[in-house]
């Protein structure tokens, strides 16, 4: 338990460090965007064999909004966050938030983001209505 309440101590004394070397003149630059997908798909169908079979008028919407922001510090580091809200009912109000501090080390990355999966998929763009390219339905 100390060692780990040491560790984090250590992490965010850094961290308190390289904030604290950043001058006034650095400005933060902020950005808002988004997009929304509608999808409205009709159908009509009459099956004699299964009279449960039916048409009908399907529709689908995704939409979110997009918070960003990127400060670059005198010490060479770069700090960025970003916030996306979801812009429909569904699934979780806030999909992805974090905070990445990138330098010549690398990236940290802290926060929520698409599984590795997601971040590295190739696949066509969204066409027709339905469980087609990208647009998770």
């Amino acid at each position: 338990m100390k060692r780990i309440l040491l560790g984090t101590t250590a992490l965010a004394l850094a961290g308190a460090t390289a904030a604290g070397q950043v001058s006034a003149a650095d400005m933060l630059s902020v950005g808002v965007g988004g997009y929304m997908e509608q999808w409205v798909g009709f159908v009509d169908r009459s099956d004699s064999a299964n009279p449960a079979v039916e048409g009908g008028i399907g529709q689908w919407s995704d939409s979110e909004i997009f918070f960003r922001g990127k400060l670059e510090a005198d010490n060479g580091l770069t700090f960025s966050v970003k916030v996306e809200l979801e812009g429909n009912t569904a699934g979780d109000t806030i999909d992805e938030s974090q905070l990445t501090v990138s330098g010549s080390f690398g990236q940290i990355v802290l926060g929520t983001e698409d599984h590795p999966a997601a971040l590295m998929h190739y696949g066509n763009q969204d066409v027709g209505v339905g469980y087609c390219g990208d647009s998770g339905w």
